[in-house]
């Protein structure tokens, strides 16, 4: 179990020569543990962000919250 993650782990370095974004996934998946690790007063979390970007973008609502939305937008579209 241990040689095959480290016999793992020696071919993505090795194959990181080709693909530089290895090595920036690397550097992101360090900076999230340690981010997490340490405690700080504000949230530094990478995923953190990118998940509040999303929500931002494409939100997550319920089927109740949507039917509720449509009925306001209809009734300000259609005021009679």
């Amino acid at each position: 179990m241990i040689l095959s993650i480290q016999s793992t782990a020696e071919n993505i370095l090795n194959n990181a020569e080709n693909n530089p974004s290895i090595y920036l996934t690397i550097l992101f998946a360090l900076f999230e543990l340690f981010v997490r690790l340490r405690p700080t007063t504000k949230n530094l979390s990478i995923l953190a962000k990118i998940t509040k970007l999303i929500n931002v973008v494409l939100p997550n609502y319920s089927k109740e919250q949507a039917v509720k939305q449509a009925g306001k937008i209809i009734r300000k579209k259609f005021p009679y």
